[in-house]
This record gives C-alpha cells, sequence and structure tokens, in this order.
C-alpha cells in the first residue's frame, strides 16, 4: 500500500526505495537461512 507522502515523490524514488526493500528483504532470508542450517 502506498502512503501519500510516497504518491507526491517521483516514481524513480519510489522504484529505487523498493528495489533497496526487496535486496534487504532477501538479504533478511538468506540469512534465516544460513542461521537455521548453522
Amino acid at each position: 500500500m502506498l502512503l501519500d507522502s510516497e504518491l507526491s515523490e517521483p516514481v524513480e524514488t519510489i522504484a529505487v526505495r523498493s528495489r533497496a526493500g526487496k535486496v534487504l528483504a532477501s538479504a533478511d532470508c538468506h540469512r534465516r537461512v544460513v542461521k537455521r542450517r548453522g
């Protein structure tokens, strides 16, 4: 869900933020997998 402040921002900013969020999410998932294995 987009917030009103996000809607008023440039599309590039939202794209960069969502891409960074995906990277952080995948890194967090990878960390969980490593923790489970170890």
